[in-house]
């Protein structure tokens, strides 16, 4: 496909041109933010305990070890999995140095850095009569879902504002077993998109979003307030912001079109 439109006075990009342009930024971007994290994180040494939950871990670590080897190679991660709520009471007694956290409580004692918003949708087996992409605040309030409890916290959080109340089949602690559970048909799972992402883009599980209401989960880098931060500290923040905004910008949190 043509790239540029070739007009009396210079050129015009195509939508395929267009497309090319932004995947070249991204890719220069992320090069430039390589070498900052490469020239920062030289010489930091020492164990880093890194607190991640369930529905995170799967997505951001592969990326993140790979770019902490490549950018601090003095680093030692150590990973503690956990819901949202129990790394934030780890990160307050300090068990854990750095989490990632999902919708948290405001706490004087946290530095805290929004990184991004995902949305939160309805998963289940595609239909045969078609792909139904959107549902309606009436509709979901009889559609029992299958979800985390802190998935449920934030959504019917959400729904209060709007007089709605969130229909619940089953509250499983288990990504893996809603996922199971989603995929063997006649269940709906709701969780942020990003968890069953293969099997989205698989085809396996189709998307729902629902209207009238922004349900989203938002995602932040958090650690403790005060004290001297260790450069292998920061070296692990930097890596796991850049490593969210890297998958951001493939889309991984995203709504597929």
């Amino acid at each position: 496909a043509p790239l540029f439109l070739r007009l009396p006075r210079g050129v015009r990009p195509t939508p395929a041109g267009q497309a090319f342009l932004e995947h070249g930024r991204r890719m220069l971007r992320e090069m430039q933010r390589a070498r900052e994290a490469v020239a920062e994180g030289r010489g930091a040494e020492g164990t880093v305990v890194l607190g991640l939950s369930p529905s995170v871990a799967p997505v951001v670590l592969p990326d993140l070890v790979d770019r902490l080897r490549a950018e601090a190679p003095g680093v030692r991660l150590a990973v503690r999995e956990g819901f949202s709520p129990a790394l934030f009471d780890a990160l307050l007694q300090g068990a854990v140095d750095v989490a990632v956290l999902m919708n948290p409580p405001p706490a004087r004692a946290l530095a805290v850095e929004p990184v991004l918003a995902e949305p939160i949708v309805l998963l289940s087996r595609p239909a045969k009569g078609g792909v139904r992409t959107r549902i309606g605040l009436a509709a979901l309030q009889r559609m029992p879902v299958l979800i985390s409890s802190g998935i449920r916290r934030i959504v019917e959080e959400l729904l209060a504002s709007h007089a709605a109340r969130l229909a619940v089949d089953l509250e499983i602690d288990s990504l893996e077993a809603i996922r199971r559970m989603a995929l063997r048909g006649g269940r709906t799972a709701m969780m942020p998109v990003s968890t069953f992402r293969p099997d989205i883009e698989s085809g396996a599980l189709r998307v729902s979003e629902v209207a009238g209401v922004n349900l989203q989960r938002l995602l932040v880098i958090a650690e403790r307030n005060g004290g001297d931060r260790s450069a292998a500290e920061a070296a692990v923040r930097r890596a796991l912001r850049r490593c969210l905004e890297t998958l951001a910008d493939r889309g991984t949190f995203a709504v597929p079109s």
